[in-house]
């Protein structure tokens, strides 16, 4: 079984090195999709993760992604409609345009500048809610550690500091909570360990 990692925006696969690591320890083989949301659009990055899977996937694969990794994701499934993923695996996923995008997009031109189309589209309700929901089993990991209470900009929802949980649902899916922040959650054991017991390896994680 092959897992292919998409890691999250201003980030690089250097951040999903710590989940390979313990992924293929036991017993995955894994792959790694990077991209620039400051030099490519989204349309052009998912084009090219479509292209990537079909490089790799050598038989049986998973998706697993982090933050905007899920959106390219959700946009690349069409094109592989004839060789889906058994599952996919989504770690701290705008499942809407949350109220993070919106408050920094429309506040921040330098982010508007760094994020070219991708800032914008988390932003746009429209679009986000045009994306597919994926169709084979999917799981979601949304963090729970983020400040709560009255002087959170979250109040009292439960929240990773970027996203709310409820932010990160998708029609469809599974969701499983992790007390982790949005940056740091794919380095969680309890997210590795479960999306190992989840593709059926025999082995645990090593510790």
């Amino acid at each position: 079984m092959r897992a292919i990692l998409v890691h999250g925006m201003f980030r690089t696969p250097v951040s999903m090195f710590l989940l390979g690591r313990r992924l293929a320890r036991a017993g995955l083989e894994v792959s790694y999709f990077g991209y620039s949301a400051t030099v490519e659009l989204t349309d052009a990055m998912a084009a090219r993760l479509a292209r990537r899977v079909r490089e790799v996937a050598d038989g049986e694969y998973v998706l697993v992604s982090h933050s905007l990794g899920a959106v390219l994701i959700r946009m690349a499934l069409p094109a592989l409609a004839d060789m889906p993923p058994g599952a996919c695996f989504l770690i701290a996923p705008p499942g809407r345009a949350c109220q993070a995008a919106k408050h920094f997009v429309q506040r921040w031109p330098l982010l508007r500048m760094l994020t070219r189309d991708a800032g914008l589209r988390l932003a746009d309700p429209a679009f986000m809610d045009s994306l597919p929901a994926p169709w084979m089993p999917t799981r979601i990991y949304a963090g729970t550690a983020g400040p709560v209470g009255a002087l959170s900009p979250f109040g009292d929802s439960k929240n990773d500091g970027i996203l709310t949980v409820d932010d990160t649902r998708i029609r469809g899916c599974e969701l499983v909570e992790v007390p982790a922040v949005h940056t740091l959650i794919m380095n969680s054991r309890l997210v590795a360990d479960d999306i190992v017991a989840s593709v059926g390896s025999e082995s645990r994680i090593e510790r």
